[in-house]
């Protein structure tokens, strides 16, 4: 005799808001080492956000908060006037046909600002300069080269467009290839919200909304800026394809960013080491409170035998380091390898997963009541994510674990008691989706 067990689910237990409450909010912090000038610091600690920020999202990881240690930039318009200078002296070395001397010095002007997005910029000026440049590089051959530039003119400056009136035509031609490549690029969308401190969002030199989704070709980039309480923030993100991507850029409340200061330097001047956070530090967990996280991905520059390395792991406040550090070389120039850094956050992303670390994550949040902060990657939640059924996902099974098991036991239970019937029956289990 068959005895059917049916099993229906809260429905409100599947809920996009109530699953996105659960998912871990990540930020990322490179220490301060000896074996590193700060400088360089600035430079794995940005590398590390942009990939944390390939594992952020709904049906991702985590929620990475984009948090950026204080820093002294250069003004805008200091960086702004000599990125203008470059690009003049770049565009009449293309007019006496010096072809590589202009591309160094576009190259050189790029690079300035790629280590530094600006939030105010003239987007006319770094539109001529990707323009002049793509000029130079097809006038040099380099057909790709110039296409992959040409598409960067439209980010800045739809209308800097080549005149076809007045422009050679392998010009033309060559940028009306390069839009119909980019046209047949899957489009991808990345919400970005800044928070929970006042500011304003910048991208790809555009002021924007806050609350913003940001949209662009697979495999392109933006340029993201924020002028916030108590400092700034830049960086440089790509669209990628597959899950969505979402990113909260932290802003300050007043009176935070002296928090977060005494924090950092009490953690410089500790020196504090991965070696010695298998326990709890108090300066990370206050750090980790202003910030309204669960997590910290903590990277350490050490020097080894091979040259330098970050050793990365993740800390929970109040519990520690919960694995074994993943080691990434640096290459001469203080940049992370890329490949190993994408490695070994993807193996990073995979202990998020772990028993140990979301009981950890977990029994925190239990300790923590009230919480430290108001939640600021709650607008997101707003947005339906479409990349992925609700089934297919990790927190999916994570939390409906206990429930199924419950149920299967109930169900067999069941089964084997009932009256009037045969004890050996079947038993068959079937969960009603929520109406």
């Amino acid at each position: 005799m068959q005895r059917i067990i049916t099993v229906v689910v809260v429905s409100t237990l599947f809920s996009s808001a109530s699953l996105a409450q659960d998912q871990p909010k990540v930020a990322v912090l490179a220490l301060p080492s000896a074996s590193v000038v700060p400088g360089d610091l600035l430079v794995v600690q940005d590398a590390m956000i942009v990939r944390a920020y390939a594992h952020s999202g709904p049906v991702l990881p985590w929620q990475l908060i984009a948090f950026s240690p204080p820093r002294r930039f250069r003004s805008d318009s200091e960086v702004m006037e000599e990125v203008g200078r470059m690009v003049e002296d770049g565009k009449k070395s293309y007019r006496y046909l010096k072809l590589p001397d202009a591309q160094t010095t576009f190259s050189a002007a790029a690079g300035m600002l790629q280590r530094t997005p600006l939030a105010k910029c003239d987007p006319k000026v770094i539109a001529d300069m990707y323009f002049y440049w793509a000029r130079a590089a097809l006038d040099s051959g380099e057909d790709t080269a110039a296409q992959q530039l040409l598409v960067k003119v439209t980010r800045f400056d739809p209308k800097a467009g080549p005149d076809p009136a007045t422009m050679p035509p392998n010009l033309v031609a060559t940028y009306d290839v390069a839009l119909d490549d980019l046209s047949r690029k899957p489009t991808v969308r990345v919400p970005v919200h800044l928070g929970p401190g006042q500011g304003s969002l910048v991208v790809d030199c555009a002021g924007r909304s806050n609350p913003v989704t940001v949209e662009g070709a697979a495999g392109e980039e933006f340029w993201l800026a924020a002028d916030i309480e108590g400092g700034t923030f830049r960086g440089r993100f790509a669209f990628q394809e597959g899950p969505r991507r979402k990113l909260v850029v932290f802003s300050a409340r007043p009176g935070d960013d002296a928090r977060i200061g005494d924090h950092l330097t009490a953690i410089e001047k500790s020196k504090v080491s991965l070696s010695v956070l298998k326990t709890p530090n108090a300066d990370l967990d206050g750090l980790a409170a202003v910030l309204g996280v669960d997590v910290i991905l903590l990277g350490e520059v050490r020097t080894t035998t091979e040259g330098k390395a970050i050793y990365l792991a993740p800390y929970v406040p109040g519990h520690g380091t919960t694995a074994d550090p993943f080691v990434v070389p640096l290459a001469t120039d203080g940049t992370p390898d890329p490949d190993k850094l994408i490695a070994a956050f993807a193996e990073t992303a995979k202990l998020m997963k772990s028993p140990t670390l979301l009981a950890a994550v977990a029994e925190k949040k239990k300790q923590d009541q009230p919480p430290p902060m108001e939640d600021i990657a709650a607008p997101l939640r707003e947005e339906e994510d479409e990349s992925a059924p609700f089934y297919e996902t990790w927190w999916f099974w994570t939390a409906t674990g206990a429930v199924v098991a419950g149920a299967v036991v109930t169900g067999v239970l069941l089964g084997a008691s009932g009256g009037g019937g045969d004890p050996s029956g079947k038993v068959i289990l079937s969960i009603n989706p929520p109406q």
